[in-house]
């Protein structure tokens, strides 16, 4: 068994919709609201989180969402000792 490092981070947008979570960490993926006309970005922030974490045995997801803002998450398993923080 390995120990993991984890992170969060808390946004406070306008949060995300129901049908939004499948599609949170597909490549090209944007936040879809009607009160913002461009949510900039190009959609690969998360996709490229969660393929970097897969491939040093770690994961991405979202923790909670709520009305306003979204937490998402991240894991990484430690070697042991290699001192890091994040």
């Amino acid at each position: 068994m390995y120990k993991a490092g984890y992170g969060r981070a808390r946004e406070h947008g306008p949060g995300i919709t129901p049908e939004q979570p499948a599609a949170l960490f597909r490549r090209y993926s944007r936040g879809v609201h009607s009160e913002v006309s461009d949510p900039g970005g190009t959609g690969l922030g998360r996709a490229f989180v969660q393929f970097v974490a897969g491939k040093h045995r770690g994961r991405a997801w979202l923790e909670r969402s709520g009305v306003q803002g979204s937490t998402f998450c991240l894991s990484l398993p430690l070697v042991a000792g290699l001192d890091v923080a994040f």
